[in-house]
């Protein structure tokens, strides 16, 4: 009897859900009326976005957040979009809020989230970043509040990704 217990609660574990997406952390917020353009900024933006990496730094307030949404509303290239907060710290849900962002823009992704059982040695992210090379449109991705992260598995594995990104 204790042993059909046991594995039935082994079964219970193994069927709970991992993190939930909240996808309104995936929406790209409007452009408001009563925005500013500042078309030199954004045609900076532009310009960066021809690299792998593009980071855009200021003061709380300054309008970050305003000029990237001016920036991916213009843009002909699609753009994933993904907001960042203090609970991100957790690679498992950084990792699956990325893959679930990039899924917007790109639907057939079907590469997982690393999780925290992934094997030690080998990247778990090759498997996205293998299906990002079989996209042919080009796409961005904004990590909007990044400077919110302080986890070294999450800045690891962002530098693995912008050095290994398909052309």
């Amino acid at each position: 009897m204790a042993t059909k217990a046991s594995e039935r609660d082994e079964l219970d574990r193994s069927a709970a859900p991992g993190p939930i997406v909240l996808e309104t952390k995936l929406t790209r917020p409007p452009v408001r009326a009563e925005y500013v353009p500042r078309r030199d900024l954004v045609e900076a933006l532009g310009e960066g976005a021809t690299r792998a990496l593009t980071v855009l730094v200021a003061p709380p307030g300054f309008g970050k957040t305003t000029l990237l949404a001016a920036w991916s509303a213009d843009r002909a290239a699609r753009v994933a979009w993904l907001s960042l907060d203090d609970d991100d710290n957790d690679p498992v849900r950084f990792f699956l809020h990325i893959v679930a962002s990039l899924r917007t823009v790109e639907p057939d992704l079907v590469a997982l989230a690393p999780t925290a059982h992934s094997a030690p040695g080998a990247s778990p992210l090759a498997p996205l970043l293998n299906e990002l090379a079989a996209v042919e449109q080009e796409l961005a991705l904004v990590l909007d509040d990044y400077h919110l992260i302080t986890n070294d598995h999450i800045h690891e594995g962002i530098t693995y990704l912008v050095e290994h990104l398909p052309r």
